[in-house]
């Protein structure tokens, strides 16, 4: 568990770069959960971070939209959907996002979904974190 002696969004940045998850190529434990979304008839929007920040998620929100590159430019996201995604010691690591071109009703089975592919990322980041942990345990017997 990362120490808060920083501020809470140095300390969720540390937890992230700690996963050591940013900028790698992927894999195929989480293109499972995109293949299952799509089979769906959903997208997920990949590479959620903003430019301006290789750690900082966009979170598209209220009035905001209306200035949103995504919403007001390629590829004009009409429809937008996010699961939180959690580290173990509790910081928001990630956003499971849906989108869509076109506006949409997003009923309960859809959000149960959503739910539910969001939980299953979670558990291979927190699986991948405890993986890490163990490695740097075994390494300091």
């Amino acid at each position: 568990m990362a120490a808060r002696t920083q501020t809470p969004e140095a300390d969720r940045l540390a937890a992230l770069r700690s996963l050591d998850i940013l900028d790698t190529p992927a894999e195929e434990r989480f293109d499972r959960i995109t293949r299952l979304a799509a089979a769906r008839g959903v997208v997920l929007l990949g590479g959620d971070r903003d430019p301006g920040s290789a750690d900082r998620p966009r979170r598209p929100r209220g009035p905001a939209l209306l200035r949103e590159p995504l919403v007001t430019g390629p590829p004009f996201i009409r429809f937008y959907a996010g699961q939180p995604i959690t580290s173990m010691d509790g910081y928001r690591v990630g956003t499971l996002c849906v989108i869509d071109r076109r506006p949409r009703e997003f009923g309960a089975g859809e959000l149960a979904l959503l739910r539910d592919l969001a939980r299953i990322a979670e558990d291979e980041v927190n699986h991948r974190e405890l993986s890490l942990a163990l490695a740097a345990w075994r390494g300091s017997e």
